[in-house]
């Protein structure tokens, strides 16, 4: 009765949330609400977490990591989805502050295979950029494929940074 959603498309979701309300369902959202959708009459709240803040934190851990000098790379989703592009402007923004800091190669993938397409993309980057020192990954599945790129090219130096950091990432870098 109650639907707690993501829309990774506020307007070709659309339909299918209303169509989810003329059947009763309760709609809470994470972030996008649906084109034209009321607050109250079609869903019950929205919930949204520091998307930004998490892109600015993540760019501190990295410079802390790196000692605030070094080269490196980001996977960003490719999508102009909302969540995911403040936390790449917002660490882009930070790393800015960090004039020996030098981003070198910047790679959107657009799923589904986020994991996948990290990977490939993270080895390219660590083909391209032999003496890259970190690589920074929009949200956890996609670290996850940055990881089995760094164990590839016997990188076990590599920092890796990212968002929503969740539980396999987690045990992987512990």
């Amino acid at each position: 009765s109650i639907i707690v959603s993501i829309p990774t498309d506020p307007v070709a979701t659309a339909d299918a949330y209303r169509k989810a309300v003329q059947q009763g369902v309760k709609l809470v959202f994470m972030d996008n609400v649906p084109q034209d959708f009321k607050p109250g009459t079609d869903y019950v709240s929205v919930v949204s977490a520091d998307n930004y803040g998490d892109g600015v934190t993540s760019a501190l851990l990295m410079a802390e990591k790196l000692g605030s000098k070094g080269k490196i790379g980001l996977i960003y989703h490719a999508s102009d989805f909302f969540v995911t592009k403040q936390r790449y402007e917002a660490f882009k923004a930070t790393i800015a502050k960090f004039p020996e800091i030098q981003i070198v190669s910047e790679k959107g993938i657009p799923g589904p295979d986020f994991a996948g397409q990290a990977e490939t993309a993270a080895s390219d980057m660590l083909t391209q950029f032999p003496d890259l020192n970190g690589i920074w990954a929009v949200w956890d599945v996609p670290a996850e494929g940055v990881m089995p790129a760094a164990r590839s090219s016997s990188r076990s130096d590599l920092v890796i940074t990212t968002c929503d950091l969740g539980l396999n990432v987690a045990i992987a870098i512990k």
